[in-house]
Protein backbone atom coordinates (compact mmCIF):
# COMPACT_ATOMS: atom_id res chain seq x y z
CA UNK A 1 0.00 0.00 0.00
CA UNK A 2 1.71 3.04 -0.66
CA UNK A 3 0.39 6.71 0.70
CA UNK A 4 -0.48 9.51 -1.52
CA UNK A 5 -0.42 13.27 -0.92
CA UNK A 6 -4.38 14.45 -1.73
CA UNK A 7 -5.69 17.66 -3.34
CA UNK A 8 -6.99 18.53 -0.39
CA UNK A 9 -6.41 21.97 2.02
CA UNK A 10 -3.27 21.81 3.74
CA UNK A 11 -4.09 21.69 7.56
CA UNK A 12 -7.00 19.38 6.51
CA UNK A 13 -6.97 15.51 8.14
CA UNK A 14 -6.93 14.31 4.77
CA UNK A 15 -3.95 15.60 3.31
CA UNK A 16 -2.82 11.42 2.68
CA UNK A 17 -4.91 8.91 0.97
CA UNK A 18 -4.12 5.35 0.90
CA UNK A 19 -2.99 4.86 -2.75
CA UNK A 20 -4.01 0.84 -3.12
CA UNK A 21 -2.02 -1.52 -4.12
CA UNK A 22 1.18 -0.97 -6.37
CA UNK A 23 3.93 -3.25 -8.56
CA UNK A 24 7.49 -2.63 -8.57
CA UNK A 25 9.65 -4.46 -11.35
CA UNK A 26 12.95 -3.09 -11.49
CA UNK A 27 16.82 -3.92 -11.70
CA UNK A 28 20.37 -2.58 -10.51
CA UNK A 29 23.72 -2.72 -11.89
CA UNK A 30 27.19 -1.83 -10.90
CA UNK A 31 30.52 -2.15 -12.13
CA UNK A 32 33.75 -0.56 -11.35
CA UNK A 33 37.25 -0.58 -12.13
CA UNK A 34 40.73 0.40 -10.81
CA UNK A 35 42.96 1.31 -13.35
CA UNK A 36 45.36 2.61 -11.02
CA UNK A 37 47.40 -0.51 -10.19
CA UNK A 38 46.46 -2.25 -13.48
CA UNK A 39 47.77 0.59 -15.39
CA UNK A 40 51.12 1.20 -13.26
CA UNK A 41 50.13 4.44 -12.51
CA UNK A 42 50.93 6.47 -9.68
CA UNK A 43 47.54 7.21 -8.64
CA UNK A 44 45.05 5.01 -7.48
CA UNK A 45 42.09 5.70 -10.10
CA UNK A 46 38.75 4.23 -9.99
CA UNK A 47 35.84 4.77 -11.62
CA UNK A 48 32.05 3.65 -10.79
CA UNK A 49 29.05 3.14 -12.48
CA UNK A 50 25.66 1.96 -11.08
CA UNK A 51 22.38 2.04 -12.93
CA UNK A 52 18.66 1.52 -11.49
CA UNK A 53 15.69 0.74 -13.86
CA UNK A 54 12.04 0.17 -11.79
CA UNK A 55 8.52 0.57 -13.59
CA UNK A 56 6.57 0.94 -10.52
CA UNK A 57 2.33 1.37 -10.89
CA UNK A 58 -0.71 1.68 -9.32
CA UNK A 59 -2.01 -2.06 -9.45
CA UNK A 60 -5.74 -1.25 -9.45
CA UNK A 61 -8.24 1.12 -8.35
CA UNK A 62 -8.73 4.99 -9.87
CA UNK A 63 -5.36 4.87 -10.68
CA UNK A 64 -4.62 1.45 -12.06
CA UNK A 65 -1.36 1.65 -14.47
CA UNK A 66 -0.25 5.25 -13.45
CA UNK A 67 2.99 5.69 -12.76
CA UNK A 68 3.71 6.15 -8.55
CA UNK A 69 4.89 9.44 -7.53
CA UNK A 70 8.35 10.43 -7.03
CA UNK A 71 9.57 7.47 -8.16
CA UNK A 72 12.22 7.78 -11.65
CA UNK A 73 12.04 5.02 -13.98
CA UNK A 74 15.56 5.71 -14.72
CA UNK A 75 18.37 6.76 -12.35
CA UNK A 76 22.14 6.21 -13.37
CA UNK A 77 24.91 7.41 -10.73
CA UNK A 78 29.15 7.54 -11.77
CA UNK A 79 31.64 8.08 -10.16
CA UNK A 80 35.69 8.57 -10.72
CA UNK A 81 38.01 8.56 -8.00
CA UNK A 82 41.43 9.60 -7.66
CA UNK A 83 43.95 9.54 -5.18
CA UNK A 84 47.66 9.97 -4.60
CA UNK A 85 49.80 8.34 -1.53
CA UNK A 86 51.14 11.65 0.04
CA UNK A 87 46.87 11.57 1.12
CA UNK A 88 45.62 14.07 -1.30
CA UNK A 89 42.50 12.24 -3.48
CA UNK A 90 39.52 13.55 -5.56
CA UNK A 91 36.52 12.86 -6.82
CA UNK A 92 34.26 13.62 -9.55
CA UNK A 93 30.62 12.55 -9.49
CA UNK A 94 27.73 12.95 -11.98
CA UNK A 95 24.16 11.80 -11.46
CA UNK A 96 20.84 11.43 -13.95
CA UNK A 97 17.51 11.14 -12.69
CA UNK A 98 14.75 10.81 -15.27
CA UNK A 99 11.65 12.82 -15.45
CA UNK A 100 8.84 11.62 -12.50
CA UNK A 101 5.43 12.61 -11.25
CA UNK A 102 4.13 14.32 -8.18
CA UNK A 103 1.00 12.92 -7.73
CA UNK A 104 -1.25 9.62 -8.64
CA UNK A 105 -2.95 11.48 -11.53
CA UNK A 106 0.50 12.11 -13.41
CA UNK A 107 0.03 15.09 -14.12
CA UNK A 108 2.08 17.28 -16.93
CA UNK A 109 1.59 20.70 -16.15
CA UNK A 110 2.42 21.86 -12.53
CA UNK A 111 -0.50 23.24 -9.90
CA UNK A 112 -0.77 26.35 -8.37
CA UNK A 113 0.33 24.90 -4.45
CA UNK A 114 3.31 22.60 -6.01
CA UNK A 115 1.61 19.34 -5.17
CA UNK A 116 1.01 17.93 -8.71
CA UNK A 117 3.22 18.48 -12.19
CA UNK A 118 5.44 16.52 -13.46
CA UNK A 119 9.49 16.89 -12.13
CA UNK A 120 11.76 17.22 -15.47
CA UNK A 121 14.71 15.08 -15.85
CA UNK A 122 18.00 16.71 -13.87
CA UNK A 123 21.40 15.60 -14.04
CA UNK A 124 24.25 17.12 -11.38
CA UNK A 125 27.65 16.89 -10.87
CA UNK A 126 29.72 16.90 -7.75
CA UNK A 127 33.63 17.38 -7.05
CA UNK A 128 35.26 16.82 -3.84
CA UNK A 129 38.78 16.58 -2.32
CA UNK A 130 40.06 15.02 0.40
CA UNK A 131 43.56 14.93 2.25
CA UNK A 132 44.00 12.40 5.07
CA UNK A 133 46.80 13.06 7.27
CA UNK A 134 49.14 9.97 7.97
Amino acid sequence: MLSTPSTAPVGSPFEFVNGGKTRHVGFESTAMVRFGQGLSLPIDLDWTANYTFVRSRFAGGTFAGNALPYAPPHTVQTTLDAAHKNGVSGQVAFSYVAPQYTDEKNTLAPGPLGLDGRIPAFTTVDLGARYRHK
